[in-house]
């Protein structure tokens, strides 16, 4: 619809809705420009306050203070909560705690058994690997029976066992370790083989070769813990058998 509304000449709504540029129109807003933006003076800076900090960018002492403070009130850390104890026979006690009572490790093996999928095909491809792979999987098991390293791991892995069976203490003690605090020679009273160092390389079956005895047996009680191991030869430690000192 069009406007047939005069040009009111003389004002600033002239000049700026109707875009007329004659003199009077162009007088009025020059001064409605005046009139409207006049410099307001400064507010006076509130020191001590958080406004003076933020706002006015003062970093007068008392500003800073101020703000430190409402930063103290606004963000003070939660308290840390105590750690949970220890609970025995709990995978978590398992893996995060690193427990390894018989307890906790039944308990985490039943947790992982739990959360595997079985595959009713799972079988059949172990065994299909095999049959592709039975010279590859010869050969390094071959490898593995003649490296040291290994054997000591499968030693201190069986006599950890043997002693979980009967309930004793086990304490994770490296046979190597027993062997160079005795520096290698047999420590049960009456030796057969007196000033012979064992043989850690050797046939298990030789009679020299590296045994670690408990002193008290496990059968009577005894633990597997360094203070009950020492370093015996094979055959020494056959002759000893379950008894409570030395040969007899």
């Amino acid at each position: 619809m069009r406007n047939d509304t005069p040009i009111p000449h003389g004002t600033a709504n002239g000049y700026k809705h109707y875009k007329c540029r004659c003199d009077e129109c162009k007088a009025a807003m020059s001064e409605y420009g005046r009139k409207f933006t006049k410099k307001v003076p400064d507010k006076p800076i509130p020191h001590g306050t958080v406004n003076g900090y933020a706002n006015y960018k003062c970093r007068c002492k008392d500003c800073t203070a101020a703000q430190s403070e409402r930063s103290r009130q606004k963000y003070t850390p939660r308290p840390r909560r105590e750690p949970n104890p220890i609970q025995h026979g709990t995978a978590n006690a398992y893996s995060t705690h690193k427990c390894r009572c018989r307890d906790c490790t039944s308990a985490s093996t039943a947790y992982f058994k739990a959360r595997r999928k079985v595959d009713p095909n799972d079988h059949k491809r172990r065994q299909k690997y095999r049959e592709a792979n039975r010279e590859r999987m010869a050969e390094y098991s071959r490898q593995r029976a003649k490296d040291p390293n290994a054997q000591e791991l499968r030693r201190d892995a069986q006599q950890r066992r043997r002693a979980r069976k009967r309930g004793a203490f086990v304490e994770d003690v490296p046979r190597s370790e027993i062997f160079k605090r005795d520096n290698w020679h047999c420590q049960i009273p009456g030796c057969l083989y007196p000033g012979i160092p064992v043989k850690l390389v050797a046939k298990r079956t030789d009679p020299l070769y590296a045994n670690v005895d408990h002193i008290i047996p496990l059968s009577k009680g005894g633990r597997h813990e360094r203070s009950n191991l020492a370093t015996a030869h094979f055959r020494c430690n056959c002759v000893k058998n379950a008894r409570i000192g030395g040969i007899a």
